[in-house]
């Protein structure tokens, strides 16, 4: 009997591991050029041949594009760039997003001065303004403290829409969010807080002592100088007397009165300048008849990807309103800086909703690739990188080809049905470690009939939170164009801001070497140099007509000057 018993036991493993093997040959999508070894030789002798005839593009870049990726992990790279293979058919883990081709990779080391982990606004203070900042605080240095309104106005920094507009320079901004949120903010902005997007969400002392909120400061020098600003929040532009223009039951935050956006556009010509706020507005938009746009396309955040086509009044594409931008800024002679933001990967993420972060970073993918097509690669650097990571973890043996989004079907011979070898039940490959996917149950939640490959689903997650925390890992950097072998290590953030401004020989940087590889070089910054601030085709019309001829004779001056200085 107990031979029999033995022989059965021994039966039932072998149809067990038997078992295992068929579920797996029949889970693994191995292509089948993959099973040869010349595929991986080839594929190796390519990227050789790449990597050795790189060159450095090493003289001005007339334009600079900076996409930022908020909340793009290298675990969300990884996770989307396997997505996109996937919705193509493919097993995914053999896919490119399109900036994993650009010639340069680096890491950007994202802590702040006071925090191991940081928030969004000192991070884009760190690669906007060239300095690491405090927790919390919007273009200012690193001795500003969070809420501390005098101190922020004695360490104010020149940012990178500054400087450039200094250079004749054209300047936008592309997000998802708010405009005068964390990212985008510094690039025409200063605040102690990053919250005061508005006055009446200011504490009485920062009005006391005049400090500007966010929104405000978009008629500022800087801010009402701005080519192109295109994302959501009208609540910060509005006044609390006024409803929302897509919402009728919804009114601005402004007490003041202050309708910005109005003020933004009272001081241009109104033949050039315009003002969008749905789709129909903005396809209508024709960038040849238009030096300043400002498209606010939502009362707060514009919508997740995934969501957007079914907004009633309508938005664009991440894509679109880049490629609007681009279109609108590469009219300028002396060229331009443009910020783009995915936004809204880091709000997916915050949510535990890794379906609609990668959604996201989809979106950014597509508004890269329309800007490859669009801008000349050999006088533009493109550089694209996060402001910080996420605790997106892809956890698990699965197979290759197994939906990222899905269930592991990973299994062993404690498991044999894909489940975890502690309490068998099922478990996603993707999960957090902290944050509101939290489930307190116990035993734990059986997900075999839980769809988890909607952009609902929130990730399982380690500890409970209400939204997810940042990340402190180091996060990636992708560029091409002029300059970027400067990008070519790891670094820290704020070395970002320096190499944007030293390929474009903007502020402090304007007489290195390779800025003066030719007259024109010398001539613009020279020019910016001596006026202090520009004077282009679309700005001609603010200056009054007496100092017209002045500003001629003196840029007639300049040129024979240089002209006289190359001949020898």
């Amino acid at each position: 009997m107990k031979e029999q018993v033995r022989t059965l036991a021994m039966l039932s493993n072998l149809i067990g591991l038997l078992m295992i093997l068929v579920t797996r040959a029949s889970a693994v999508q191995i292509p089948k050029h993959e099973l040869d070894n010349r595929h991986w030789f080839a594929l190796a002798e390519r990227d050789l041949q790449v990597a050795k005839n790189r060159r450095h593009i090493d003289h001005v870049a007339k334009n600079v594009i900076l996409f930022i990726g908020d909340g793009m992990s290298l675990s969300t790279v990884t996770a989307a760039r396997i997505h996109k293979g996937q919705l193509r058919g493919d097993p995914g883990e053999e896919s490119r997003l399109v900036f994993e081709d650009f010639p340069n990779v680096a890491l950007s080391k994202t802590y702040n001065v006071d925090h191991q982990v940081s928030d969004s606004a000192a991070t884009a203070t760190a690669f906007l303004c060239g300095v690491k900042a405090q927790y919390g605080t919007i273009g200012v240095g690193p001795r500003a403290k969070r809420g501390d309104c005098p101190g922020s106005k004695i360490h104010k920094m020149k940012c990178l829409a500054e400087v450039a507009q200094d250079a004749g320079m054209r300047t936008g901004v592309v997000t998802t969010s708010r405009v005068t949120h964390a990212t985008p903010a510094p690039l025409y902005a200063y605040s102690a807080d990053r919250e005061w997007e508005a006055d009446s969400l200011q504490p009485e002392q920062a009005r006391r002592y005049r400090c500007p909120d966010i929104a405000s400061q978009l008629t500022d020098h800087v801010g009402r100088s701005m080519n192109v600003v295109l994302g959501g929040g009208r609540k910060s532009m509005l006044p609390i007397t006024e409803s929302d223009p897509e919402y009728a039951h919804k009114v601005g935050l402004r007490m003041d009165g202050r309708n910005i956006i109005n003020e933004w556009l009272s001081d241009k010509d109104s033949d050039r300048a315009r003002y969008v706020w749905n789709r129909r507005q903005f396809k209508n938009i024709d960038p040849e008849r238009t030096d300043y746009l400002i498209g606010l396309f939502e009362h707060s955040h514009m919508n997740y990807e995934g969501d957007r086509l079914n907004d009633t009044a309508g938005e664009p594409s991440l894509a679109e309103m880049t490629q609007k931008a681009v279109e609108i800024l590469d009219r300028g002679s002396h060229g331009y800086f443009l910020l783009v933001e995915a936004a809204r990967i880091d709000h997916a993420h915050h949510e535990n909703t890794a379906h609609r972060a990668l959604e996201e970073t989809l979106a950014l993918d597509q508004a890269v690739s329309r800007v490859l097509d669009l801008v000349d690669l050999d006088n533009t650097l493109i550089i694209v990188t996060s402001d910080h990571s996420h605790p997106l973890t892809i956890g698990s043996y699965a197979t290759r080809g197994n939906p990222i989004l899905g269930l592991t079907d990973y299994s062993n011979e404690v498991t044999r049905d894909h489940l975890s070898d502690v309490d068998f039940k099922p478990h996603t490959t993707l999960s957090y470690a902290n944050g509101p996917g939290y489930d307190p149950s116990k035993p734990r939640k059986d997900l075999t009939h839980t769809d988890t490959k909607s952009r609902h689903y929130r990730q399982v997650t380690s500890v409970p939170l209400q939204i997810v925390t940042h990340d402190g890992t180091d996060v990636p950097i992708y560029s091409r164009g002029p300059m970027s072998h400067l990008l070519h290590s790891t670094h820290e953030q704020h070395y970002i801001y320096h190499v944007i401004t030293y390929a474009a020989c903007l502020g402090s940087y304007r007489g290195e070497r390779h800025c003066n590889d030719h007259v024109y070089a010398k001539y613009t910054n020279t020019q910016a140099y001596l006026r202090g601030y520009h004077l282009t085709s679309d700005a001609t019309a603010s200056y009054p007509l007496q100092n017209l001829f002045r500003h001629v004779l003196l840029d007639i001056f300049i040129l024979l000057s240089i002209i006289s200085i190359s001949s020898r």
